[in-house]
């Protein structure tokens, strides 16, 4: 298994209090997490899509990401991804070589504050890995945003080389 690895990603840094969040299910598509009324951020899972990731990601003044800008189509919000992975690209979508996808298989959990995620990281039809994703809203406030994610990355048959490009 590889190593894993938690980030917290705050879009702002304010004295933090507990709030209300909901969650929003349009399947196939995403997950929205709001605060009252106010969008937090969305999950993409699109099957349409490359790899699934979070975008917006919403400051208290506004979203603060971009999905697929024209001079860096591969950028997509808030994203895992890996430019070298046995090989294959997880990272860039258009550049030459041998590109992989980062598949939403299911939902393990789904609620109000969360979101448990299995993706298939598939290349050429053979899946190298499985990722457990877990993305929550640790903390809520007028004032700042936060997201938690955690991924773990397992191979599935036979080893698999995360290298640098």
């Amino acid at each position: 298994m590889i190593t894993r690895r938690t980030f917290l990603v705050g879009g702002a840094l304010f004295p933090l209090t507990n709030a209300a969040v909901r969650s929003d299910h349009v399947k196939g598509e995403k997950v929205s997490f709001h605060q009252d009324a106010r969008l937090l951020f969305e999950y993409r899972y699109s099957a349409e899509a490359p790899k699934t990731y979070v975008h917006p990601f919403c400051a208290p003044d506004g979203n603060v990401t971009l999905d697929s800008p024209a001079d860096h189509v591969h950028h997509r919000g808030v994203m895992l991804a890996w430019s070298d992975v046995n090989g294959f690209d997880f990272w860039g979508e258009q550049n030459p070589g041998k590109h992989g996808r980062i598949v939403h298989r299911r939902f393990a959990g789904l609620r109000k504050d969360r979101l448990v995620s299995l993706e298939d990281w598939v290349a050429e039809g053979k899946t190298l890995l499985t990722e457990r994703r877990t993305i929550a809203v640790p903390i809520s406030s007028k004032d700042a945003v936060w997201l938690d994610w955690t991924s773990e990355l397992s191979a599935v048959s036979g080893p698999v080389q995360l290298s640098a490009a």
